[in-house]
C-alpha cells in the first residue's frame, strides 16, 4: 500500500531478555540484559540465567523474555528540486547603457551609436551570460560577422580594461614640455582628427579621454586649438540629436514607400532591411541614413562598396521584411530596392533637419585639417 514520504511506520526488531529485581518493600526494577533476533535464542538465554539462581534468588530475581519494542523506520523526504535560475535578456535600457559607454563599434570603430547593437560572445540561447565579459558592442555589419564566426569581437570588460590601463599612473614632473604634449596629447588627437573626413567614423571620444586622463597636459594646450576643439564638441552633440531625428524619419518614410509601391502590405510590415548581396559570400546592409550622411547618390555609394571586392563578384539588391508575427521574407530585388531607396532619399532633400545634418558633418570635416595644422605649428616650436 503506498504511503506518504512523511508517514512513520513501526517495525518490531526482535526480542529482549529483561532482568527484574524485587526489593523487600515490594518495588521492582527492570533492566534489559541482552537482545536477540530470534525468540528461541532469547528463551534459551533466560532459562540458563534462571537455572543459575537459587530458590531464594529466584524469588528476588526473574529473567523474562519480551518482544522488543517497535522502533520507527525512518523515511527521509526528498529534498525539493532546485528552482531553475531565471535568466533574463538585457532590457533596452541596459543595452543603451552599454552602447553609450562604448561609444563606437568595438571591431571597426564605427561611431553611429543609433545603430550599434549589443552582441553576446557566447550566445544567450546557449547559456551565455549578460556579464561584461560576454558582451560586445558592434555595428550591424560586424554583428553579422560575429554571429557567422568570421570575427571574434573584443569583450566589453576587456575594452574597459584597455581604457583604464591607458591612463598613466606615474606622477608627472612639474614642468610640462613640448615633448610630453606631443607624445601624450597631440599624437593621439591627430589620429582621431584624421578620421573626421568620414562622417560615419568621426568621433570626439579621444579628446574626452584626454581631458580625464591627461588633464594637466590638456590645460597647457593653446586656446586656439581648444577653441576649435570645443566648437567640434558642440557640433557632435548637435549631430547626435539630428541623427536621432533622421533615423526616425527614415524608418517611417521607408515603411510608407514600401506600401505605396506595392512591395508589401501594411499589415505584413514589421521591420525592413535593404541588402547588397555578393556571390560568393558577401553581405552588406544598406542603411538609407548612412547613404544620406555620406552625401553621395545611391549608385556611387553602392559602387564604393563593390570596389572593395574582387571584380568577379556577382551583385544583387534585396529588400527583406519581418512581419509582426516573425519570419523574414524577401519582397523585392534590384529594381524595387533601388526605387524605394531613391524615393526616400528624395523625400529627405526637402527636410530641413536632414540638410542641417549634412552642414554639421561638413563643418566637422573642415575642422579636422584646421586643428591638425595648428597642432603642427605647436610641434615645430619644440
Amino acid at each position: 500500500m503506498p504511503y506518504s514520504p512523511s508517514l512513520t511506520r513501526t517495525i518490531a526488531l526482535g526480542f529482549i531478555v529483561v532482568k527484574t529485581t524485587r526489593n523487600p518493600i515490594g518495588n521492582s526494577l527492570s533492566e534489559t540484559v541482552t537482545f536477540f533476533h530470534e525468540k528461541w535464542e532469547a528463551d534459551a538465554f533466560a532459562e540458563a540465567q534462571n537455572a543459575k539462581l537459587s530458590t531464594y534468588q529466584r524469588l528476588e530475581i526473574l529473567y523474562t523474555v519480551q518482544e522488543a519494542p517497535a522502533k520507527p523506520e525512518r523515511h527521509y523526504q526528498k529534498a525539493p528540486a532546485p528552482k531553475p535560475v531565471l535568466r533574463r535578456r538585457l532590457t533596452p535600457a541596459q543595452q543603451k547603457k552599454f552602447v553609450q559607454q562604448a561609444g563606437k563599434c568595438m571591431n571597426c570603430g564605427m561611431t553611429d551609436i543609433t545603430v550599434l547593437e549589443v552582441h553576446h560572445i557566447k550566445l544567450f540561447a546557449k547559456g551565455g551570460s549578460n556579464q561584461p565579459e560576454n558582451l560586445s558592442v558592434l555595428c550591424p555589419t560586424c554583428h553579422k560577422k560575429a554571429q557567422n564566426g568570421q570575427i571574434v569581437p573584443l569583450s566589453f570588460a576587456s575594452y574597459t580594461r584597455q581604457i583604464v590601463q591607458s591612463v598613466p599612473v606615474k606622477a608627472e614632473p612639474v614642468d610640462v614640455t613640448h615633448a610630453q604634449l606631443g607624445d601624450r596629447v597631440y599624437n593621439p588627437l591627430i589620429q582621431e582628427l584624421a578620421s573626421w573626413s568620414d562622417p560615419l567614423q568621426a568621433s570626439p571620444s579621444e579628446w574626452k579621454r584626454l581631458q580625464l586622463a591627461e588633464r594637466r597636459l590638456v590645460l597647457k594646450v593653446p586656446e586656439k586649438i581648444t577653441g576649435l576643439r570645443n566648437e567640434a564638441d558642440d557640433l557632435f552633440d548637435k549631430r547626435g540629436k539630428l541623427r536621432t531625428m533622421l533615423h526616425e524619419y527614415v524608418d517611417d518614410t521607408t515603411k510608407s514607400v514600401l506600401v505605396t509601391l506595392g512591395i508589401v502590405n501594411s499589415e505584413d510590415l514589421g521591420s525592413f532591411e535593404f541588402r547588397l548581396m555578393g556571390q560568393p559570400g558577401s553581405y552588406n546592409p544598406l542603411y538609407v541614413s548612412w547613404i544620406w550622411e555620406s552625401a553621395k547618390n545611391f549608385k556611387d555609394y553602392v559602387w564604393d562598396i563593390k570596389s572593395k571586392y574582387p571584380q568577379r563578384t556577382q551583385w544583387r539588391l534585396e529588400t527583406w521584411v519581418n512581419p509582426p508575427n516573425g519570419g523574414g521574407r524577401l519582397v523585392g530585388r534590384d529594381r524595387e530596392t533601388e526605387t524605394a531607396i531613391n524615393r526616400v532619399l528624395r523625400f529627405l532633400m526637402s527636410q530641413q533637419f536632414a540638410q542641417e545634418l549634412l552642414t554639421v558633418n561638413k563643418r566637422i570635416q573642415e575642422l579636422g585639417p584646421q586643428i591638425i595644422s595648428l597642432i603642427d605649428e605647436e610641434l615645430k616650436k619644440g
